[in-house]
């Protein structure tokens, strides 16, 4: 059973557990869609990270020979 949120529409409380749930698809899409950008962004940087790393090893290494 669910109960609208008060100065909210898109909003409901689940009265089984106490939940505030959003029942906007739209929004829940777009919070959804926002969430997997964050994430390829936190993975791309990650990636150039370990990039640069492997890249100052190879240069130590070719300092050392020098």
């Amino acid at each position: 059973m669910r109960a609208k949120v008060e100065g909210n529409p898109s909003l409901v409380r689940d009265l089984n557990n106490g939940a505030i749930l959003n029942v906007d698809s739209l929004a829940v899409k777009r919070a959804k869609e926002a969430k997997a950008h964050r994430n390829k962004n936190k993975q791309e940087i990650e990636d150039i990270k370990s990039e640069i790393s492997e890249l100052k090893f190879m240069m130590q290494q070719i300092l050392e020979k020098l």
